[in-house]
């Protein structure tokens, strides 16, 4: 058998402890590792009258998820995110060797943090995004965890928004979340407008997978909706057309017309734009940013 890593065995010591320590808060700390209220009523069903059999597979489940993954950090992590301080304080009694937990570190000496905000629940509730989509995004992006907490207290800004993680990842994540809430303002105070473009070339304008649409919205700023016709309408009828809307200022959706005229004539914005940013990227590399080639 192959020996465990000087963190394995930290983990694995951790982990027994909290077994002994945790009870039914199990739940609140699977929720916190995104465990499902499907995935823990289906650990519940198999165990019903037996907690401690509840607790050990829950956290074998968890390990089996994380592979090599799973770390002390993010364990100690949900515990404090589930609000059991009274549990994390039991813990470093215990098992003194471990780093304080009111400030971890990652392994190599990385801070970890935690940034938090409050605000109106609408706009916790788009950090969220649906089905939990854009908090998705950003923690993959930047390698955190959010979580929202509705506040007792009936005022404008009810709800707080916390960010954990490394201390620079934390603040990337707010970065992507100001700049998708600036985008989201933006689009309310912008208008609309529906241009027509032939059904059979509405392929070209939405792209392999959506890539070109989206390469036009990206460089202009706009949100695009193209309305298809569905069946056979559109090859019985040669001068069928699609309605594309484009919703940003007037200055954003001239510049997305003309690049959705361009798709229509056959052009690859997609492709295009990969192109001139791959070759500013190798200018700028090459340092010869800002010269002309002949």
């Amino acid at each position: 058998m192959a020996e465990m890593s000087a963190g394995e065995n930290q983990l694995a010591r951790v982990i027994r402890e909290l077994k002994e320590l945790i009870g039914g808060k199990w739940k609140a700390v699977a929720r916190e590792l995104e465990f499902s209220t499907t995935d823990i009523d289906a650990i519940v069903c198999r165990d019903e009258h037996d907690l401690k059999e509840q607790i050990h597979r829950f956290f074998e489940q968890w390990k089996m998820r994380e592979g090599r993954g799973a770390s002390v950090q993010k364990l100690i992590e949900a515990v404090r995110a589930a609000g059991l301080r009274t549990i994390l304080d039991d813990l470093q009694r215990a098992l003194p060797e471990l780093e304080s937990t009111d400030s971890p570190e990652t392994g190599d000496g990385r801070e970890i943090g935690c940034l938090a905000f409050e605000c109106p629940g609408d706009v916790a509730g788009f950090v969220i995004g649906r089905d939990g989509k854009n908090r998705r995004v950003v923690e993959s992006k930047t390698d955190t965890r959010i979580r929202v907490e509705k506040k007792e207290v009936d005022t404008a800004a009810n709800t707080r928004v916390v960010i954990m993680g490394e201390k620079e990842n934390c603040k990337k994540a707010l970065f992507l979340i100001v700049q998708n809430l600036r985008r989201k303002t933006a689009l309310h105070t912008a208008t609309t407008e529906t241009i027509d473009i032939p059904s059979q070339h509405c392929g070209r304008v939405i792209g392999r997978k959506g890539a070109n649409v989206r390469a036009i919205e990206n460089l202009t700023g706009t949100r695009i909706n193209i309305e298809q016709l569905k069946g056979l309408d559109v090859f019985l009828n040669f001068e069928a057309v699609a309605k594309c809307k484009i919703t940003g200022s007037a200055e954003q959706i001239e510049k997305a017309k003309e690049m959705v005229r361009k798709s229509v004539e056959g052009s690859d914005i997609a492709g295009a734009a990969f192109i001139a940013a791959f070759m500013l990227k190798f200018m700028k590399e090459m340092g010869a940013e800002g010269h002309t080639f002949e």
